[in-house]
């Protein structure tokens, strides 16, 4: 398993990770992702996973998180490794790394919703809301034109494009007015509105 070790103890102490084999059952042993991306680099690959299948929690791995060109949340480069080793060696991956690393990024979240949409048709159901990207390098002056063209009218809300494992995840702020969107109180682009 991958995870932050107060994220194991908890799990651990409530039974649910076992450490041990007994009567054949399945047994959980640490992996330490440092341990993993120095092993890729010294070898410049993967070898076959010593372990059948990996159990993971992506986030716990948000701090090393590199930023792409706009602003979007790559996973870390051991995070990447340990997905292609296990794909090459025939090691299953509980909830695949770039399956829930979607979820991270509230721009590409939006998409895969709108992708989806409409739920329902024409006789209701949900949709995606309207939202707009705003990149690390994003013009702020020419948004309310973008907000317009978009649909989206005042008040609005505006995220960090960071949808969870940080504590920049939960900046927000409610925007009334174009001008609002000029300080928004130390948010900064890469967000959502």
């Amino acid at each position: 398993h991958a995870m932050r070790l107060s994220r194991e103890l908890e799990l651990a102490g409530r039974g649910l990770l076992p450490v041990s084999p007994a009567d054949g059952r399945v047994c959980f042993a640490p992996l330490d992702l440092h341990a993993v991306q120095a092993a890729y680099e010294h070898s410049g690959g993967c070898g076959t996973p010593w372990f059948d299948v990996l159990l993971h929690k992506v986030t716990d791995w948000m701090p090393e998180a590199r930023a792409g060109e706009a602003g979007e949340l790559l996973p870390p480069p051991a995070a990447e490794h340990l997905s292609a080793c296990c794909r090459a060696g025939g090691a299953a991956m509980v909830d695949p790394i770039e399956n829930v690393w979607a979820l991270t990024d509230r721009w590409r979240t939006h998409r895969v919703l709108e992708a989806a949409a409409p739920w329902g048709g024409a006789s209701g159901g949900a949709r995606a809301p309207r939202t707009v990207f705003v990149p690390k390098d994003g013009d702020l002056e020419a948004l309310p034109e973008r907000l317009e063209a978009a649909g989206i009218a005042f008040p609005c809300i505006a995220k960090s494009n960071v949808a969870c494992g940080t504590d920049a995840s939960h900046d927000m702020a409610v925007v009334f007015s174009p001008g609002g969107l000029q300080h928004l109180s130390g948010l900064r682009p890469p967000l959502v509105v």
